[in-house]
């Protein structure tokens, strides 16, 4: 385990949880192929309705999935008629100070403050907070305040800023696969997704430079912004994964 920690700690990544895997391939599979990967699910229904139609049963408890490489996109799915992925909330409170502070620093260093780039909302997020690990879930105003945290600080204050800006965003919590040596690495994981036209496009600010080479497994949405939004969280648990075997290619 202590291997497989310092090869996450390698890309940057301060992981929510770093996933065993066993990589029967040995060699990195190109961004532009599909990696084929199997989980070992602690509920292998659960896991399969996380995952979508893409995941097929292969076993009594794993699935296989293959994985698109970057350019890392999102869902495709309808507008929320709702605006909930505007407002301000209990952990995405964009409405406080702070936010508003960071906003006018954004809108100051961007090449084109008209138009949000994610790649420019991710490297300002990516810049301004320090990573440290074993981070508790902090609503955005703190992390705009003390300007550190794990991935999930990244995620929420991504998604709030981008709120702030006017572009729908969500945070997502699940898994990425990255390759930061010789063998692949999966760690749990959280980042934002910003709306792109009909599009969700991942923006991760926390994982800096391996968001280029990752392989994203998303196992649920942040859909509770409350503050009881732990409970949701944990009901994510039921689809986790105790294992990962990586494949390789998903020709």
């Amino acid at each position: 385990m202590a291997g497989v920690t310092s090869s996450a700690a390698a890309t940057g990544l301060t992981p929510l949880y770093v996933v065993p895997t066993e990589d029967r391939l040995q060699v990195a599979v190109p961004d532009d192929r599909p990696l084929l990967v199997e989980f070992d699910a602690v509920n292998r229904e659960r896991l399969l309705e996380a995952l979508g139609s893409s995941a097929v049963p292969s076993g009594r408890t794993s699935v296989r999935l293959g994985l698109e490489g970057p350019p890392a996109t999102a869902r495709t799915d309808v507008d929320d008629p709702s605006g909930r992925w505007l407002a301000a909330s209990f952990i995405v409170d964009h409405d406080q100070p702070t936010i508003d502070a960071l906003r006018t620093e954004f809108l100051a260093s961007a090449a084109s403050p008209a138009t949000v780039r994610p790649s420019d909302l991710v490297a300002f997020v990516d810049r301004k907070v320090d990573a440290v690990q074993g981070q508790g879930w902090e609503p955005a105003s703190q992390t705009a305040r003390t300007l550190r945290g794990d991935c999930t600080e990244h995620a929420v204050l991504t998604a709030a800023l981008a709120r702030s800006l006017g572009v729908p965003a969500r945070v997502v919590v699940g898994m990425v696969i990255v390759r930061p040596g010789t063998e692949y690495v999966t760690v749990g994981h959280a980042w934002a997704e910003l709306r792109d036209q009909d599009r969700w496009t991942i923006a991760d600010a926390a994982l800096g430079p391996a968001a280029g080479h990752a392989r994203y497994v998303p196992l649920g949405l942040l859909e509770d912004e409350s503050p009881g939004f732990l409970l949701q969280l944990l009901d994510t648990l039921n689809a986790w994964v105790s294992r990962v075997v990586v494949l390789g290619p998903d020709d």
